[in-house]
């Protein structure tokens, strides 16, 4: 059970970690990151890592793509 409560709270760590994130990246409060977006927290993000990161090729990143990016260390909060 401790193991599961420790995993859970990490989960929930890190969730709340991206909901932060993405509140700080999404400006215009559409529910999603441009790649304009994303550079003006990320610098360094090039347009070819955006197409990489944003796996449903439409153009932005979801929540779920920016969760996707944070846990594959491609994108880290202390950039």
């Amino acid at each position: 059970m401790r193991q599961f409560t420790l995993a859970f709270g990490g989960l929930m760590l890190t969730a709340m970690a991206v909901f932060a994130q993405m509140a700080d990246v999404d400006t215009d409060g559409d529910g999603y990151a441009s790649f304009d977006e994303l550079v003006a927290v990320y610098a360094d993000v090039t347009e070819e890592q955006f197409a990489e990161l944003d796996t449903d090729g439409d153009g932005t990143l979801s929540e779920e793509e920016m969760t996707a990016a944070m846990d594959s260390g491609a994108l880290s909060m202390s950039e």
